[in-house]
């Protein structure tokens, strides 16, 4: 198979970890953000893709691990743990993948810019 190739979002810095990755700032007032607290990041596959174990959850810092959608050709949903992008499917990650739906990668995630290339907002 082959690596999915890098690619940049929106998303939101809460000050410990990204979070609401692919955000629009017209709806983000939704989740209680303001346009203005968007930022793009740059999504790419880390080179560590071993398991985080079962307790990987009790870890304070952010571990970001995305689901690469086969389909779509891109990363559809990010999260800052394993089990939160595990809590997504139903019947476990396991079985889209066994289904070659997509894959679970653990990513890198890095601030490119404080612009998220729209450039007027109407809320």
């Amino acid at each position: 198979m082959e690596i999915p190739r890098s690619e940049v979002k929106n998303a939101v810095f809460n000050g410990k970890c990204y979070e609401y990755f692919g955000i629009h700032p017209k709806t983000c007032s939704l989740y209680g953000k303001d346009p203005t607290d968007i930022v793009q990041v740059e999504i790419s596959v880390s080179t560590d893709q071993t398991d985080p174990g079962a307790d990987s959850h009790r870890n304070p810092t952010a571990d970001y691990w995305a689901w690469w959608d086969n389909e779509e050709q891109h990363f559809t949903l990010v999260y800052a743990k394993h089990f939160l992008l595990g809590m997504c499917f139903i019947y476990g990650m396991e079985v889209e993948e066994k289904a070659g739906k997509g894959k679970a990668y653990r990513v890198n995630v890095k601030q490119v810019s404080n612009d998220t290339g729209i450039t007027e907002v109407t809320v």
